[in-house]
This record gives structure tokens, C-alpha cells and sequence, in this order.
């Protein structure tokens, strides 16, 4: 199911209503090409639509965390980032504390310690935002 569909189909399922602000918001997460910042994000918006306030911009995208089309990356810089989940799966992000890079990790590359993990503690973890932080082959090198 397409992001937009899906989008959509969870807005009326919740009573929301489907706003071009909020379809604005949607469209701009599926051109940005790296993780970015609500200030980022909204100075695309600003481009687009001056008519549109940054509080908006927030709201959508916790409606999009909310219905996992978007996740948030705690980059440890007190700056959060966003990013389209494009498959819509739990997975997680690996931000390098030297230089920021930011790469990404479906779940099912790590099945079975996430299982292991969760049968230790008896606790279900939320996959859906989870980040590590520690150092790229790059930097790491250095």
C-alpha cells in the first residue's frame, strides 16, 4: 500500500481530517533525501506555502510517527531528525557520534537478537525508533 494510502486511509479511520497542510508536509518527506530537522522540513514548507506555521509541521509529523510512515532519530545532538519509513517496518538507525552520518537497519537483519532480547527481559520493545550511537568504518578508522 502506497504511504499516501495508507496516509489517508488512517486520517478518516481516526477522524482527522485530510488537510493540504498536511499533505504538504507528506510530499516534502518523500523528496528529502536525508533525515531532517522539523526546521529543515518547514523551511520546504515555507517554500512551498508561507501560509503554513511551523507548529503544523510538528503536528503532522507526529501524526506520521503515530501511523509509522515517518520515524524520528535521536541523532544525541538535542536536534531530533525525521525520515520517511518507506516499507513501513520497524528498523533501526546507527548515527556516528564524529561525523553524523546516519544509516539505517531493517529488523530482520537482526531477528534473532532482537528475539533474544525480548525473551531475556519478557518485555516487547518498541522497534520503530531506535537508535545507536557509536562510530562509522570512516571515522572509526581515524
Amino acid at each position: 500500500m502506497s504511504c499516501e494510502k495508507l496516509f489517508f486511509e488512517e486520517m478518516k479511520k481516526r477522524g482527522y481530517r485530510i488537510t493540504p497542510q498536511r499533505e504538504m508536509v507528506l510530499a516534502i518527506m518523500h523528496k528529502l533525501e536525508e533525515p531532517s530537522t522539523v526546521e529543515d522540513i518547514f523551511s520546504h514548507v515555507q517554500d512551498i506555502s508561507k501560509s503554513v506555521d511551523i507548529s503544523t509541521v510538528y503536528r503532522t509529523l507526529e501524526l506520521l510517527q503515530e501511523f509509522n510512515l515517518v520515524s524520528e532519530i535521536d541523532t544525541g545532538d538535542r536536534q531530533a531528525k525525521f525520515v520517511l519509513v518507506h516499507d513501513h517496518s520497524p528498523h533501526l538507525h546507527l548515527v556516528c557520534k564524529s561525523c553524523g552520518k546516519i544509516s539505517g537497519i531493517h529488523l530482520q537483519n537482526i531477528k534473532s537478537f532482537s528475539g533474544e532480547l525480548e525473551n531475556q527481559l519478557d518485555f516487547q520493545i518498541d522497534w520503530q525508533d531506535v537508535t545507536f550511537h557509536g562510530l562509522c568504518s570512516t571515522c572509526k578508522q581515524k
